[in-house]
């Protein structure tokens, strides 16, 4: 396997326009935002990474508000979709500040060394989650960046289908749709389900209508494949993957080739 870096990007195209509106609405709110604050104040993670526009207080405001301790880490170029490969602004309208916020000082100190020095393991702990995705992390994260392949070969799988909990559907996150913020060690993970579970607590209390949607959404079957450094994730309306609904396009990061069908199954129920 040979690693691609291209600029990180995301585009998607629509086949339903219901299916486009409700995706406007929930890419344009702000509660999983909210809940990655809320995480910390509830004391179920020490610390989070954000990014913060310098021409935007709204962050700031939610910083100073609930006493949290903060760190601007790295200034980054904006960008649209997903990415773990940071590049430099060239104006200020163009920046974006990679920034730590911790519940107090010694947590302060501690995420940012260890961001540092690339000690994922401490920084995965700090972030409240389970120590098998924590490992599973440590262990594929330098060989793939992008750990859907992983975690699905870890997956519950029957002929050429991957079985995906649509709580621990992260397929979607290139466009900011998803229930937990990483990869967990497989799609059926009990560990990872617990803690999507916590996060969508914390959001049904603030607006359980728009937790139904998103997790309507995450329920649809997925054709996830990527070649030459370019993800694609085909989102269709049931499992005979007849209908699609909307396709994703984003920037990979090797070029590995693989594809990959897969169909949710509620995990515990």
């Amino acid at each position: 396997m040979s690693r691609v870096e291209l600029m990180p990007f995301s585009s998607i195209i629509f086949f339903d326009n219901k299916i486009k509106e409700k995706i406007i609405n929930l890419t344009s709110n702000k509660l999983l935002y909210e809940v990655e604050f809320e995480l910390i104040r509830r004391g179920y993670r020490k610390c989070n990474f954000i990014h913060i526009d310098p021409l935007r207080p709204d962050a700031m405001k939610i910083i100073f508000e609930n006493n949290f301790h903060y760190q601007v880490l790295q200034s980054i170029k904006k960008y649209s979709g997903f990415a773990h490969t940071h590049y430099s602004p060239n104006s200020l309208e163009d920046t974006l500040m990679f920034t730590a916020v911790c519940s107090d000082k010694e947590s302060l100190s501690i995420f940012a060394n260890a961001y540092f020095k690339g000690d994922h393991k401490t920084i995965g702990e700090m972030l409240g989650y389970p120590k098998c995705d924590i490992d599973f992390f440590v262990k594929y994260w330098n060989e793939h960046l992008d750990l859907v392949y992983p975690s699905a070969m870890n997956s519950t799988k029957e002929g050429d289908v991957v079985y995906f909990d649509p709580r621990l559907n992260i397929m979607l996150r290139y466009i900011g749709l998803r229930i937990i913020p990483h990869f967990p060690c497989s799609f059926q993970c009990p560990n990872a389900i617990k803690f999507a579970e916590t996060i969508m607590d914390i959001m049904r209390e603030k607006d359980s209508k728009l937790v139904d949607e998103l997790l309507d959404v995450l329920s649809k079957p997925v054709i996830f494949s990527q070649v030459n450094g370019i993800i694609q994730v085909e989102v269709y309306e049931d499992k005979s993957f007849t209908k699609p609904l909307f396709i994703i396009i984003q920037s990979g990061y090797s070029s590995e080739e693989y594809r990959l069908k897969m169909i949710p199954r509620w995990e515990n129920e």
